[in-house]
């Protein structure tokens, strides 16, 4: 009796093992299906965007405004 309950404990055991691997196994695949449809990350930049100085900026907004109305694009 005693080797009985020895060996369906084992067994129950080891079913119990073999579904867990089973259902990890799953979850890295799902896991690794949702990482490839992500988008990967830019890589940080050491230097930062650049920007068109204010000061231009309003030169060449000044530049547009004074030129003569000559499209309809304006």
């Amino acid at each position: 009796m005693a080797e009985d309950l020895q060996y369906l404990m084992e067994r129950i055991q080891k079913d119990a093992v073999d579904k867990a691997e089973t259902e990890a196994a799953a979850i890295i695949a799902r896991a690794k299906d949702k990482a490839g449809r992500l988008k990967p990350k830019r890589a940080p930049s050491s230097k930062r965007p650049t920007r068109t100085p204010k000061r231009l900026r309003n030169a060449a907004n000044a530049l547009w405004n004074s030129l003569p109305v000559t499209s309809c694009f304006r």
